[in-house]
């Protein structure tokens, strides 16, 4: 079975909704760092209540992949048609960075 079917037909059987956290530049390493700690904050408030979530990125890692072995474009125009605002599609890949790369310590 393939991972998208993987995905589809296990992991997301049961999701009662999905939500998006996006950035308008991938490469900035604040807005990231935001983004991350809204994921943290939700994630916190949704076991306080009893919930459970699961982030779910490979579809950026697979746009990533997609670019770098110049392979056709089938996870960043999917997208696009979710992420209906044009000023949020100035999707750019990015690599999977180490945690040496983006945490310091003194």
């Amino acid at each position: 079975m393939s991972w998208l079917a993987n995905t589809r037909d296990i992991h997301l059987a049961t999701v009662a909704t999905f939500g998006l956290i996006t950035i308008r530049d991938n490469q900035d390493r604040s807005q990231q760092i935001q983004a991350g700690q809204l994921w943290q904050k939700l994630h916190l408030w949704s076991t306080v209540q009893g919930m459970a979530m699961q982030p779910l990125d490979q579809a950026p890692q697979r746009a990533y992949r997609e670019k770098q072995l110049n392979l056709p474009a089938h996870f960043t125009p999917a997208f696009q048609e979710l992420v209906a605002d044009p000023r949020w599609l100035s999707y750019k890949a990015s690599p999977p960075h180490l945690v040496e790369s983006v945490v310091t310590t003194k």
